[in-house]
């Protein structure tokens, strides 16, 4: 039997672990480890049951390279992997590094090659990816716009796109009632509160509307560096009752079951964000930006409904129409659960994985 070992960053609550509970279960044929360069002990004993793998940590800082190095190349040594496939980053350069010379490498590209004074060290790690390109037997990418990004003249390595997965629910019927039949019309935010993911500007857009709209609540799942000035901004507009920030949250289902409308705020995406497919599984009508990873998913009017990134009044007006249009949220859910229900499957997705892991590479 093959064995297969995922190197990822941590392990803590995000896309990556979501991802990996997803399609590790449905692997079949593989003896399946996961190590994890950051210290992420307490979310690997609770998840190593469930996917039933062997799950450790070389518990490293960012920081200290060496270490990190020898480390990894003696874990690697005694696991002794087929495959290796890492995610992201440092786990993607250090993997290359510390690979033995029979074992497959494939990486898992999750953001698009975005070289830029702000970027810091990621320009690094983009200037590092080049370098080990070669010890790479195939790139996946999430999106084109990702793929597109990287191979556009700068890698040559085996690629190919497959999306993130989404797990498919049981049937829900969910009520979309008229406005004025609503105690309390639920927006939800979920994610990290980070300036990329521009959470304030749904705050702006609410201090516009709800003394015309006092029905209207939203409620933001994360946390992160904006928290603070998010929990100035409500205190200061007196926005206690309208906007509540429940921190982060393991169990988003019931967020989701209560939410009639889901808003990303983000700057920028590298593909289809995984709340979008979470919340589209209970039925949740999306309001998101026009940004080109958003756009190689979502049609204006036909699965979401789109506004211009960063424009405060054009999020303000689509979240007014959607909330007084009970029927084209309706509309725009139906279309959303239909479409990514049959494209980001996790058994479609866990296939596709599996046919890469069971082939010959080099």
């Amino acid at each position: 039997m093959k064995k297969l070992l995922f190197i990822v960053n941590t392990y803590k609550p995000g896309a990556i672990p979501n991802i990996l509970n997803m399609i590790i279960p449905r692997l079949k044929n593989l003896s399946i480890y996961i190590l994890t360069l950051e210290d992420s002990r307490e979310e690997l004993l609770k998840y190593a049951k469930s996917i039933n793998s062997n799950i450790e940590t070389i518990n490293t800082s960012r920081f200290n390279l060496l270490k990190t190095l020898l480390l990894l190349k003696k874990k690697i040594a005694e696991i002794d992997p087929d495959i290796i496939h890492s995610h992201m980053g440092r786990a993607d350069i250090f993997s290359a590094l510390s690979k033995t010379n029979h074992a497959t490498l494939i990486t898992t590209m999750h953001t698009m090659k975005r070289i830029s004074l702000s970027n810091g060290l990621f320009n690094l790690t983009s200037l590092a990816y080049y370098f080990i390109d070669y010890k790479v037997s195939m790139r996946v990418s999430i999106s084109n716009i990702v793929k597109n990004s990287w191979y556009d003249n700068y890698l040559s390595s085996p690629n190919t796109v497959i999306y993130n997965p989404v797990l498919i629910k049981p049937a829900y019927d969910k009520e979309f009632k008229m406005n004025n039949d609503m105690d309390e019309f639920n927006i939800s935010f979920v994610g990290r509160l980070i300036k990329i993911k521009n959470p304030m500007l749904i705050l702006y857009a609410m201090n516009d509307i709800v003394n015309q709209y006092p029905n209207i609540h939203l409620n933001i799942a994360g946390d992160g560096p904006e928290k603070k000035k998010m929990l100035e901004y409500i205190t200061n507009n007196r926005l206690g009752k309208n906007i509540t920030i429940l921190g982060l949250l393991s169990d988003l289902d019931h967020i989701y079951k209560k939410t009639d409308l889901l808003i990303v705020s983000s700057i920028w995406t590298s593909g289809i964000p995984l709340v979008t497919l979470e919340a589209a599984m209970y039925q949740v009508p999306l309001l998101v930006p026009r940004v080109a990873g958003i756009c190689e998913f979502f049609e204006n009017g036909r699965n979401a409904l789109l506004f211009k990134s960063g424009d405060k009044d054009d999020l303000k007006d689509k979240l007014v129409l959607l909330f007084q249009d009970n029927v084209l949220r309706k509309e725009l859910a139906k279309n959303a659960l239909l479409e990514f229900s049959k494209i980001f499957n996790a058994d479609n997705i866990a296939r596709q994985y599996s046919d890469i892991y069971n082939q010959p590479l080099n």
